[in-house]
């Protein structure tokens, strides 16, 4: 039987001598040793390199690829190809939001552009983690598992500060965290105190592009053009304000941020 050094097998099959030197050291791939100590392949291998292959690309880990290749029987493979199932669909859904990201990203731009930048709608229920008061992380072991775990839900986690506009500009911002409550339970994100609920509610919605200087939120001009509308408008404000940041950007030599605001209404 013909046999293949290292490198002319990989090139046969696709893959990398590395791939195969990695699975050889899980002892997954046992290459034949020539009288000379030259590790070699056959056609006879070809199986089972695929099958590294093919468990590798449904997602599983190396240790779980041993345990499908040497000690589980087919009840056994079956779940495991279930839980790996379940997590794919998780991943999938996070997947769908990312898209659903840079939709509304791009379905907001005209918004930002706008000269009348604001609307009146219902907005979809949220749960909301404090990080910060002012310029303080908070201190507590609870808020910082918690902060831990929604980083890493980047960019379906958004920045967001906290402030009420009934208190004035001096106050200080509270910034955290907001995910979407339906995305949140799907995929079983923890939500715990410090975290809260915010229900759907009425709101009266701005799309805020604003030049960064000392501080993320300039909220004494941004504050006053709020109050403006709410008095034309008759409207009564009926709880504090959420800034959801979806993007800074640099332009003509300056920095922005781009930020939609909630401001719940009567």
């Amino acid at each position: 039987m013909k046999k293949y050094a290292i490198g002319d097998m990989a090139a046969k099959l696709g893959v990398t001598p590395s791939f195969l030197k990695y699975y050889e050291r899980q002892g997954l791939i046992v290459p034949h040793t020539a009288a000379n100590g030259y590790r070699y392949y056959t056609l006879e291998d070809t199986e089972l390199v695929c099958e590294c292959v093919r468990l590798k690309n449904l997602g599983f880990s190396a240790n779980e690829i041993r345990e499908l290749l040497t000690d589980a029987d087919y009840p056994h493979m079956l779940d495991m190809m279930n839980e790996r199932r379940q997590e794919m669909e998780k991943q999938i859904r996070y997947m769908e939001y990312l898209r659903f990201y840079i939709d509304r990203l791009s379905s907001e731009l005209p918004s930002y552009e706008a000269t009348s930048n604001w609307t009146i709608g219902i907005h979809n229920d949220f749960y909301y983690f404090p990080q910060s008061r002012g310029s303080i992380y908070l201190d507590d072991p609870a808020a910082d598992r918690l902060s831990r775990e929604w980083m890493t839900w980047l960019p379906v986690t958004i920045n967001t500060a906290k402030a009420d506009m009934r208190l004035g500009p001096d106050q200080e911002v509270e910034w955290g965290l907001s995910i979407d409550r339906p995305f949140a339970d799907a995929q079983g994100v923890t939500v715990t105190p410090p975290a809260v609920y915010v229900p759907n509610c009425r709101c009266l919605e701005f799309w805020d592009k604003r030049e960064l200087r000392q501080t993320e939120l300039d909220s004494d001009a941004l504050f006053t053009h709020m109050r403006q509308v709410v008095e034309r408008l008759h409207l009564v404000i009926m709880g504090p304000s959420y800034f959801f940041v979806r993007t800074k950007l640099h332009e003509d030599g300056k920095r922005y941020t781009y930020q939609k605001i909630l401001t719940p209404i009567e």
